[in-house]
């Protein structure tokens, strides 16, 4: 039913990217030269981008989407990558003849329970010590977040599972390099697994009745939600100022010109107000028509947005020229 809704966007494509260069690239270029590196990276680098920008082209046709080189922060996520891999290349180097060098982004799978995952890194240090790694691309990690926590703790379960080792500590490592650690002890994986458990019983039981009764709205929760639109407890509670820079609204189409005027119905802390924005090159909508737009961009006059590539009406991307 909501598969539809299911879009890419650009944060998530170049942490993408990321993802599987910092995989596969170290195996791909562990005996390239030094004085060639940069050069086989680049190319490596740029075909992966290309297979994601074409996969975003797909997701928000007939929108003009920006070309991979034009996403945020794309160099400084190059260059970033480009110096992880070279580094991983290096403890793989260094790693040699050990019992055990890194394994990276392998499924581990627990029969007995139904559960599988596939962890960024499970480090064997010289201590032999066993470390659950998550490399994470957003610029602002600091510290582990619980739920970060508990997803590695989970992948620390798999591993227990499938190689009989306990690992002994989990590890985030942020975009620029930095970790950040912490012990776990055996009872901790214990209690994790019996959370998600417990979890996945409550959300199967609750999924074949009012599915709604799981959200919990926030502007965490729902700002980059693909299915926020379809969520009634989403508008209730959404207020205008959770989107920062972008806003979402549902509205009744007052006038139809060069610019559509929309009475705002939700969110409620703009009810009754006017919003203006510049008519899509494909907009059907007639006046008197109830129409949600999904992440239009503020201007300076709060009356006034823009209506982006990856701005939607009615769950659908539109052509626009600007």
């Amino acid at each position: 039913r909501f598969y539809r809704l299911d879009r890419t966007n650009v944060f998530q494509l170049r942490g993408n990217v990321i993802h599987e260069i910092t995989a596969e690239g170290p195996h791909k270029l562990r005996d390239v030269p030094d004085d060639d590196f940069k050069k086989e990276f680049d190319e490596l680098w740029e075909k992966e981008s290309e297979v994601h920008y074409q996969r975003l082209q797909k997701d928000w046709f007939p929108a003009s989407v920006p070309h991979f080189t034009q996403w945020p922060e794309y160099a400084l996520a190059k260059a970033r990558t480009r110096k992880k891999v070279k580094n991983i290349i290096q403890k793989i180097r260094n790693s040699e003849g050990e019992r055990r060098g890194p394994a990276v982004e392998e499924w581990l799978e627990d029969p007995q329970h139904n559960l599988k995952g596939k962890p960024d890194r499970i480090e064997t240090w010289t201590d032999g010590t066993v470390a659950v790694v998550d490399i994470k691309t957003g610029p602002h990690q600091e510290g582990i977040k619980p739920e970060q926590r508990r997803q590695l703790i989970f992948y620390a379960h798999l591993w227990r599972v499938n190689e009989n080792q306990i690992p002994e500590k989990i590890v985030i490592e942020n975009a620029k390099g930095d970790r950040f650690y912490e012990d776990i002890q055996e009872s901790d994986i214990d209690d994790v697994v019996t959370e998600v458990l417990e979890l996945r019983e409550s959300f199967n039981k609750v999924a074949e009745g009012n599915y709604e009764s799981l959200a919990t709205p926030s502007k965490e929760s729902c700002q980059y939600c693909a299915y926020r639109t379809q969520c009634n407890l989403f508008w209730k509670t959404y207020r205008e100022d959770w989107d920062g820079w972008r806003v979402s609204i549902i509205g009744q189409i007052k006038e139809i010109d060069d610019v559509v005027v929309l009475d705002v119905v939700s969110p409620s802390d703009m009810i009754n107000t006017e919003v203006r924005f510049k008519k899509p090159d494909d907009f059907l909508f007639d006046i008197s028509d109830q129409i949600v737009v999904i992440d239009a961009e503020k201007t300076t006059q709060t009356e006034i947005v823009k209506i982006k590539w990856d701005s939607l009406i009615n769950d659908t991307p539109v052509v626009t020229s600007n």
